[in-house]
């Protein structure tokens, strides 16, 4: 098959035989050889500048660029429309922490519903893809996932294009409210950043959060689907995750898929040995500015307090000493560990 398109970008597919290889190479360069002669000669405008021509039998794609450079190469397939629906979402709840918590909640939600999870980047002051800080192949692991950069350049333009686009806000029953997905940041220049805009709003009371066991999913499965079938609502686009903050015990177990990039640990690895060269320390992270000293004016009695569970055995209650412990305290919790492990450092 011959394709010719507009921007069409290059493509890297998987080797195939030499042989195979050859006689493309040979239909391409007849069709490339009256590109490279004629270009003067014929329409000099941009749109003919941004024209390329693919030969594509569905594994390999070998084309010709906008310059007439024979471009071959392979990568891996093309993502395919899974027909059980797709879970989108804007990570606007919070900093990292917030939403690295509630991305594993969401994993849980996707798996629920047995349904793709197109995998936002993270929220900076600026969109991050996933990959530049995890290992995007572990992740697989977890679940079905798709980058939603891939979604967007692969999927979107066939199965959910403008003028298809539903948005879900969850909103309290006989609430006077309206769903509004973009309004104010990080929320508008999140989606912005996709250039995507929402046709209809659609406003959910369900729980979208999965707190049991992967047995109990069957039923949280059956009243997603009898409110929201999938052959009216493929691809969910949440305002917010669709997981609570904390997450759920039971969600935790997804935090092993996600193992930081060799570009992270590279960093990281390169701050160690040129801070503590190759010898033992101990790292601390103190919050203790003002904000923190009075969110923890309400820790006492409590059974959490953002991510506090991760502290507490069950039944157990908040102090504010977990919560803000003393200055004599924190000495001398980090004295008992250097001397534990016997660090040469202390950060």
């Amino acid at each position: 098959m011959i394709k010719q398109g507009v921007g069409h970008s290059t493509m890297i597919l998987p080797d195939q035989t030499i042989i195979r290889r050859l006689l493309y190479l040979a239909v391409l360069v007849l069709i490339s050889f009256p590109l490279v002669t004629s270009g003067d000669d014929q329409q000099n405008d941009a749109d003919d500048e941004e024209k390329v021509i693919f030969i594509n039998d569905d594994e390999n794609v070998f084309g010709v660029d906008s310059k007439n450079q024979l471009n071959v190469g392979s990568a891996g397939k093309l993502p395919v429309w899974d027909p059980f629906g797709y879970v989108m979402y804007c990570p606007c709840m919070g900093r990292f922490g917030n939403q690295a918590e509630q991305f594993l909640g969401s994993i849980a939600f996707a798996k629920a519903l047995n349904r793709t999870l197109v995998v936002p980047p993270w929220r900076t002051y600026k969109n991050v893809p996933y990959d530049e800080f995890f290992k995007y192949e572990e992740l697989q692991k977890a679940h079905k996932v798709i980058l939603m950069e891939e979604f967007m350049e692969y999927l979107a333009p066939s199965h959910w294009q403008p003028g298809q686009r539903l948005g879900y806000c969850w909103l309290p029953r006989n609430s006077d409210q309206k769903c509004q997905m973009k309004k104010g940041s990080p929320f508008g220049p999140f989606w912005d950043a996709f250039n995507i805009d929402f046709d209809e709003l659609v406003s959910y009371h369900v729980s979208s959060y999965v707190s049991g066991s992967e047995k109990d999913f069957s039923a949280f499965h059956e009243e997603w689907n009898s409110q929201f079938p999938v052959s009216e609502h493929p691809v969910f686009a949440f305002k917010g995750a669709p997981a609570s903050f904390p997450v759920h015990p039971e969600n935790r177990k997804y935090h092993q898929y996600m193992k930081w990039s060799d570009s992270i640990m590279s960093e990281v690895n390169a701050h160690i040995q040129q801070l503590f060269h190759g010898e033992s320390f101990v790292g601390i992270h103190l919050r203790n500015g003002m904000d923190w000293d009075r969110a923890c004016n309400h820790a006492e009695g409590r059974h959490n307090l953002m991510a506090s569970p991760q502290c507490l055995e069950r039944g157990q209650l908040l102090t504010r000493g977990m919560c803000y412990p003393t200055t004599p305290s924190i000495l001398e919790t980090t004295k008992a560990v250097v001397m534990k492990i016997q660090a040469k450092h202390v950060s």
